[in-house]
């Protein structure tokens, strides 16, 4: 399913305009890109959770030379799916 799709789900079953859905979709997706963006937790009850997590310093190896390379720490976004979906 892409994005189209579920603007034509919105569109068929809620009773907007297709404008009117395309841009209710995308309010959606821009408010969970910015809460993510801002770090903050996004819940979907029923369906998951979004959510930044820290990522440890790791160490790496050039697969040609054998070097030993520093990987820095960071941040990743982790999707925890809610009990639902856990139990497809």
């Amino acid at each position: 399913m892409i994005k189209n799709d579920i603007v034509k789900r919105v569109y068929e079953n809620v009773g907007v305009s297709k404008p009117e859905a395309q841009q209710a979709v995308d309010l959606i997706i821009h408010s969970v890109k910015n809460a993510i963006v801002n770090e903050e937790r996004v819940e979907f009850r029923g369906f998951g959770i979004f959510e930044i997590r820290p990522k440890k310093l790791g160490v790496g190896r050039n697969p040609k030379t054998g070097d030993v390379i520093k990987i820095k720490a960071g941040k990743a976004i982790r999707f925890k799916p809610g009990k639902q979906l856990r139990n497809i």
